[in-house]
């Protein structure tokens, strides 16, 4: 009987010690996400561009506009798209630029189309390994002349997900995605801005299988532990 409790002990002891690494590897930690992805535009009521990673244009007689992409972690869980806007070739970390000349029309109800692809993170929209993206619209309010042009975006922030699984087990985490209102003077180039807020990713929750090769090594920890203390009370008792 005593040899069978003595075997049994590693075995709940190995159990134990398992559980209890599981349960607090549950408790998570928010670390930062580096996000990345490019944009794609079009003028016009009812467009929607297409998804092109490399330097695209969209353009009328009056407006010009210049796709970006972007990358970088967060800090604090924040990360600004507000790189400079430039002319003439791909925009960095922002959303694109807007470049006006200083036609004597008044534009006032042109649409714009703005597709954001994210690929990274991984997993983004419950675990799919695809880019995800979104579509917004301005709809230009402005007088003419030589007054700014105003783009008014949908400002309200866009909560993305995302779930993934690598060498250290399951990741998730979620962030907050919203674009600025531009306003564009005659004669000039300003980026279209954006920022991500509330980013957090857990640390890796390990898979069952990882915490049953734990607990049976444990197991064999508290066995190899038991047969030492056995020989050496042999030794002594010689």
């Amino acid at each position: 009987m005593r040899s069978r409790l003595t075997t049994i002990k590693p075995f709940f002891l190995g159990l134990a010690l398992c559980t209890l690494f599981a349960a607090s590897s549950s408790v998570a930690r928010a670390d930062e996400v580096t996000i990345a992805g490019y944009t794609n535009g079009c003028i016009g009521a009812g467009c929607t561009p297409s998804a092109n990673s490399g330097y695209q244009t969209a353009s009328n007689a009056i407006l010009l506009y210049n796709n970006a992409s972007f990358s970088g972690t967060t800090t604090g869980g924040s990360l600004a798209l507000n790189g400079a806007g430039v002319n003439g070739s791909q925009n960095v970390n922002n959303l694109g630029s807007f470049t006006r000349s200083n036609p004597p029309v008044n534009p006032t109800g042109l649409q714009f189309s703005l597709l954001v692809t994210f690929t990274a993170p991984a997993g983004l929209t419950g675990g799919s390994s695809q880019s995800f993206q979104t579509l917004l619209t301005a709809t230009l309010s402005t007088a003419g002349g030589s007054n700014p042009w105003v783009f008014n975006f949908d400002n309200t922030p866009q909560l993305f997900t995302f779930s993934f699984t690598d060498a250290q087990g399951r990741h998730d985490g979620s962030f907050f995605f919203s674009v600025n209102d531009v306003s564009l003077g005659p004669n000039s180039t300003v980026p279209i801005t954006g920022q991500i807020t509330q980013a957090s990713e857990t640390d890796p929750t390990p898979e069952p299988r990882t915490l049953l090769l734990l607990g049976t090594g444990l197991v064999g920890v508290a066995g190899g532990a038991r047969h030492r203390r056995r020989a050496s009370r042999k030794e002594r008792s010689l």
